[in-house]
């Protein structure tokens, strides 16, 4: 329950984001959870909380076929489906998240390391 009490919003003030960024089974271990949470309505929050897929170079192409099969045989619903943010970079992941909490100035990034 640790892991759905940390990413619960309990006040709109709270801006709270599941962020995927490539990786392992633990990342897929964590995904997968968030997704039955969501499904099963036990997310322990009435207020929508990002979930965001960050799809550096085609990385999770292939999960994405395995979830259209999952919506074609019905167990997984194009609803589910539609509340995973899917981007391709951290830049445009940013952006989203200002922009579904309302943050006027945008998000900040900070400036590369040019040396």
């Amino acid at each position: 329950a640790a892991l759905t009490d940390a990413g619960a919003r309990h006040k709109i003030s709270d801006r709270t984001a599941y962020i995927f960024l490539p990786g392992g089974l633990g990342t897929m271990d964590e995904l997968f959870s968030i997704l039955t949470l969501v499904q099963l309505k036990k997310l322990n929050t009435q207020l929508p909380v990002p979930m965001v897929i960050v799809n550096w170079q085609g990385f999770y192409d292939g999960l994405f076929s395995l979830l259209r099969t999952f919506d074609e045989s019905k167990v997984l619903t194009q609803k589910e489906l539609d509340s995973l943010k899917v981007v391709a970079s951290n830049e445009e992941a940013l952006a989203y998240l200002a922009d579904f909490y309302g943050i006027k100035d945008g998000p900040i990034v900070a400036p590369s390391d040019a040396s």
